[in-house]
């Protein structure tokens, strides 16, 4: 059987020179080196992202942890939130009684004696007492229905009025004859919802 001479390597050996490194082993070097760095590189990158990746699901597994241990601080705090908000809502929708007091009284005339004062829920007031005089009693009318009055209370209508016997000196500093009334009124939105003065 006659052999046949491989044609690469017959060519490859008849291009070669001694002392040279011929052109197949050259590229075979390369072709190597290229896949030895490649790999190298791959696997490089293959371990950074690992590595990347391992961090970021520890750092995930901590704020877990954190959020965790946080949840029973988050829960009192909504509860504290949901009581605060309550409080809020009670204190804003009291009536400013102790103001609305305040400002009848400073409208009282001299010489008038408050016998009841019944405040309603719906922001009326019927006012009655004793005053000396007739005078007196318009002046009292007066000074509920003059302007300064206003901004607390409003439709200020006589209910009744009468003369009083008072020789017993139940009604103290007042005469003999003294003058009963009762004034009917309603509490402006300022004074009966004080969140509307606010607004």
């Amino acid at each position: 059987m006659d052999q046949y001479a491989d044609p690469i390597n017959a060519s490859l050996k008849v291009n070669a020179r001694p002392g040279t490194v011929s052109l197949g082993t050259w590229l075979i070097t390369v072709t190597a080196l290229l896949s030895v760095v490649f790999s190298a590189m791959f696997w490089l990158e293959s371990h950074a992202a690992v590595t990347q990746t391992e961090s970021t699901n520890a750092s995930i597994s901590q704020v877990k942890l954190q959020l965790q241990n946080l949840q029973p601080v988050a829960q009192e705090l909504s509860a504290r939130n949901v009581e605060s908000n309550n409080l809020l809502t009670l204190f804003g929708s009291q009536k400013k009684w102790e103001v609305a007091l305040g400002n009848i009284e400073k409208h009282l005339y001299k010489r008038t004696l408050v016998t009841s004062l019944d405040l309603n829920q719906n922001g009326s007031v019927n006012l009655s007492g004793v005053t000396d005089s007739y005078e007196s009693y318009a002046k009292l009318y007066a000074s509920l229905t003059e302007d300064s009055a206003a901004p607390y209370f409003v439709n200020v209508k006589p209910v009744a009025m009468a003369k009083v016997d008072n020789k017993d000196g139940i009604y103290v500093g007042l005469p003999a004859q003294a003058i009963s009334f009762t004034f009917s009124l309603s509490l402006t939105p300022a004074m009966f919802q004080p969140s509307l003065s606010s607004n």
